[in-house]
């Protein structure tokens, strides 16, 4: 095993000790009193999401970080639900189904780049909107902007000063919280949906919550969770008496973090409990507190909200209402969550992943299909694909009957290049992609290949951090493992790029681009190292390949151009010039770059 892994391993392992986000027990930490008098009045909704959230993060899940004080306390008087799973382990599919009802087969958005919410996707505020509700949402992240279409049904949709072209890509807790206390002031009654996303990466958490200088990445995660618990105190004791005593609080996750379990650091990439198992509680005033050990998925909790409001759900929905688990825990449903992920595939080319997750059994199909007998293997370490075939075929036609189910795509999305470094600076990284072609028994397995990803994320990691020898290593590790896939050979032309060897990463990028041939990207990094390794022969090709795409990466216009003056073409310059002023969501800087180029009666180097 390589030293990289030794040392990302090492940086991943708990501490001795218990650390402790902030001393502070729940008799002190300003619980929730919700013994006030019932209210015939419609109830508020305050619906809160904290992005990256395992469910054992907190207390009331067993953490014994102490993290998560407030939010204990208000679990003792709230229902939990202890066996919450999301769909998918990225932040805007999650969060389309938390609002919408629907699973990704029905609302069609698959992943946090390259699709966008529709009208057709009936949302949670737009529900509540018409019957009567004053709507806000105040989020924290560009993955979630009004860009992505879950904006609909909001008589504000804050997002503060998130921005693609400024920055920042994304905002603290304090700054969250300050804006929701701001817009529970007025009308009841109201719905309100408030998105935290400190635990995310990069971790930043607040001075005063820091761990020591030195300290392992999961104590800085913990710590981030702590802001957000100390943020949603803010905002619960902020309540009015009246509104108190009327209000019915959700808090959840659209994901958890994989912290190292079965080589993922992150998420997005596989299917483990790590990342699909969320918490969610429910606190309704005058209820009885309790624990239910029921499988339930996000797709719940809108028509539970919608049941409170007295609104009938739209049929468009795959969730069912939870308050008759409140009244009676054991009530039997059926307890199915069907699980996915495309980002294995947009990220690197790996196959996409389905699965469906019971109490019993967990199946996820790859290159191949999966099977984890949780009631002896709860880690899902073991796969008994081979050893329970009768199980294994059940839950595969189970499967396949909610892939056929699903709908038309949600929308298509084009970021702009400020958009895309955004998303990329956040870890969302795609280069799209064909998924109707893609044969996933030809590519490589996430599930069988874990070490191989982990080996990727680390050395995007090194390039970021400038260290291309390092990330060089990382490279052809994971290179090493999965030969087919375009993702090492890319970071390793990203290396030789960094490192000043134009022809290593010329080669590099053609090896890619022989793997992920539709990948604008790639053709324009082909384009670009060619020209620098003083090949102008094989940059034209890809240039113009690239240029002939949706969503286009803007640089290839601008190299392209640039090819054609030194080859003596300026009509040609004039031309590709032209087709890139008709793009209607070129930044302001590109145009007027694009203008300058094409007012300039000498061609110049761009």
């Amino acid at each position: 095993m390589s030293y990289i892994l030794h040392a990302s391993m090492n940086l991943l392992r708990p501490p001795r000790g218990i650390w402790l986000a902030f001393a502070v027990s729940a008799s002190a930490c300003g619980d929730v009193d919700s013994s006030g008098p019932a209210s015939s009045d419609p109830p508020n909704l305050l619906l809160i999401s904290i992005d990256t959230t395992r469910a054992d993060a907190l207390g009331c899940y067993g953490s014994d970080r102490g993290a998560t004080p407030f939010l204990d306390s208000l679990a003792a008087q709230g229902m939990v639900f202890e066996n919450a799973f999301s769909p998918v382990p990225l932040t805007l599919p999650a969060h389309t189904t938390l609002l919408s009802g629907s699973a990704p087969t029905r609302h069609g958005v698959r992943n946090n780049t390259g699709f966008q919410v529709t009208d057709a996707v009936p949302l949670l505020g737009e529900q509540l909107q018409e019957h009567g509700y004053r709507t806000f949402a105040v989020v924290a992240s560009i993955v979630l902007a009004a860009s992505s279409g879950l904006d609909q049904g909001f008589d504000v949709f804050d997002e503060g000063s998130l921005d693609p072209i400024e920055g920042p890509a994304e905002r603290a807790a304090p700054e969250v919280a300050a804006k929701t206390r701001e817009l529970l002031a007025g009308s009841a009654p109201w719905f309100g949906f408030v998105h935290f996303y400190d635990p995310h990466l990069p971790y930043s958490p607040p001075a005063d919550l820091a761990p020591p200088p030195g300290a392992h990445p999961i104590d800085l995660y913990y710590a981030e969770i702590a802001a957000v618990d100390r943020a949603i105190q803010e905002i619960v004791t902020s309540l009015s008496d009246k509104d108190r005593g009327n209000t019915a609080i959700v808090v959840t996750s659209d994901h958890g973090e994989g912290l190292g379990e079965h080589y993922e650091v992150t998420h997005g990439h596989l299917l483990h409990d790590a990342t699909q198992r969320v918490p969610l509680i429910l606190m309704l005033p005058d209820r009885t507190p309790g624990r239910v050990p029921t499988l339930v998925t996000l797709a719940d909790v809108g028509p539970t909200l919608l049941e409170l409001a007295g609104v009938s759900p739209t049929e468009l929905r795959d969730g069912e209402s939870l308050l008759p688990l409140w009244q009676d825990p054991s009530a039997e449903r059926e307890e199915w969550a069907y699980l996915e992920t495309i980002a294995p595939f947009v990220q690197y080319g790996y196959a996409p992943l389905t699965g469906l997750r019971s109490p019993e059994w967990k199946l996820v199909k790859g290159a191949r299909s999966y099977l984890y007998d949780l009631g002896q293997d709860p880690q899902e370490n073991r796969d008994v694909a081979a050893e329970k075939p009768g199980v294994l075929q059940k839950l595969e036609r189970r499967l396949e009957q909610w892939e056929q189910q699903r709908s038309e795509p949600g929308g298509s999305r084009t970021l702009s290049p400020e958009e895309r470094a955004s998303f990329e600076a956040l870890g969302y990284v795609s280069h799209g992609g064909d998924l109707a072609d893609a044969e996933r028994s030809s590519l490589a397995d996430p599930y069988g290949q874990p070490l191989s990803l982990f080996h990727l994320s680390e050395a995007l990691r090194l390039v970021r951090a400038a260290q291309p020898q390092t990330a060089i290593v990382a490279a052809r590790h994971a290179l090493r493992l999965a030969p087919q896939c375009f993702a090492s050979w890319e970071y390793l032309g990203l290396c030789h790029e960094m490192l000043g060897e134009h022809d290593k990463a010329l080669h590099s990028y053609q090896q890619a681009l022989k793997r992920r041939p539709d990948s604008g990207e790639l053709m324009t990094r082909v384009g670009e190292s060619a020209l620098k390794a003083g090949r102008p022969e094989l940059a034209e090709e890809p240039l113009v390949r690239a240029t002939q795409q949706d969503g286009a990466p803007v640089r290839s216009y601008f190299l392209l151009a640039k090819l054609h003056r030194d080859q003596q073409s300026p009509e040609e310059a004039t031309r590709v010039l032209q087709a890139l002023l008709q793009r209607p969501n070129l930044s302001r800087a590109d145009r007027a770059r694009a203008e300058e180029l094409l007012q300039r009666q000498k061609p110049e180097d761009s």
